[in-house]
Parts: C-alpha cells; sequence; structure tokens
C-alpha cells in the first residue's frame, strides 16, 4: 500500500515551505492565501488547465480562500530584516525585490499551496481537539537561472528559513 502524500504531516507541528518558480517575475514573493477554484482560467507551461469544477470536486468541504496560520505579517518583517541585517548576505542581495502576495496565480504553485493548506483544514474539521493550525507558506522566486541568481535565491530562501524558525512557536493546548 502506497502512503498518501500528506499522511506524513498527519501530527505533524512542523513549518510546510513550498517553493515555486514565478518565470515573469523579477521579485520574490510569500504568498499568503491560496485558492480552491479557479484553475481553469490560466494555463500551465504546454497551456493545459483543470476543469473549472475540480477545486469544489477535490476539496468540497473546504472554504475557497485559505491563509497561512502563521504571523504572516511577522514572518514577512523578519525576512526583510535578516535580509538587511546579515552582512555575508547583504553584498550579493543588491537590488533584489521581496513582495507581499495575495495570489499564488490561480494554476500550479496556487494548486499545490491550497492542497497543502486544505488537508491541515481537512485535519480540523475531522477532530475538535486539533488546533486550527495551517503552518504552511509559499515562496515565489524569480526564474533566472544563471549561477549568481541562483546562489542569491539561496541567500533569500536561507533567510526567509530563518525567519520562519524566529517567528514559529508552536501554540500549547
Amino acid at each position: 500500500m502506497v502512503p498518501r502524500l500528506y499522511d506524513a504531516y498527519q501530527d505533524s507541528v512542523d513549518i510546510v515551505l513550498h517553493i515555486g518558480v514565478a518565470p515573469s517575475q523579477q521579485h520574490y514573493s510569500l504568498e499568503r492565501s491560496a485558492h480552491r477554484d479557479g484553475y481553469d482560467q490560466h494555463g500551465d507551461i504546454d497551456d493545459k488547465t483543470l476543469d473549472g469544477d475540480d477545486g469544489s470536486r477535490y476539496w468540497p468541504d473546504s472554504p475557497e480562500v485559505l491563509s497561512t496560520s502563521l504571523d504572516y505579517e511577522a514572518v514577512y518583517d523578519a525576512w526583510r530584516s535578516n535580509l538587511l541585517r546579515t552582512p555575508e548576505v547583504s553584498p550579493e542581495l543588491d537590488g533584489v525585490v521581496v513582495r507581499r502576495s495575495e495570489d499564488a496565480g490561480h494554476f500550479i504553485c496556487d494548486f499545490i499551496y491550497y492542497s497543502m493548506l486544505a488537508e491541515y483544514h481537512k485535519r480540523r474539521a475531522k477532530s475538535k481537539h486539533i488546533m486550527e493550525q495551517r503552518p504552511v507558506i509559499f515562496l515565489h522566486v524569480p526564474g533566472q537561472s544563471a549561477p549568481a541568481d541562483v546562489r542569491r535565491g539561496r541567500l533569500v530562501t536561507m533567510a526567509l528559513i530563518r525567519s520562519l524558525a524566529d517567528c514559529w512557536m508552536p501554540s500549547k493546548e
């Protein structure tokens, strides 16, 4: 028997960080929310889409939009601060732009992000003893792949991971 993809997270209180490439953007964006529907509007690289009702069929008991339960503003502020105050990172980050985002793109990235948020939402719905935790976040990175761009992306991501760790304090019931 093959375990489901998210079974490993069943009893977890870990942070889940998804990273997706946004080829047309020149900045790094931290996504707050993801959408259940709308995956028939934008195609993937081969212009393929999902059916318009796929989201509500996959997640019939989930709301149209789910957001991270992490303190998004604190994570974002800590991320920017970490990027500015880390001496070994700052010279490499000249011109790096980081942004908040409410739209993960209504396709692959948004779908993946919503999938994980919905798993946490579904787990909460099944048990009144589980807190409403969705410690999931999504980072969009630019699509440039030159060695300097990849090195910069690694440093930006490491600063975000430090910020997530600094801001994450599992709640105790």
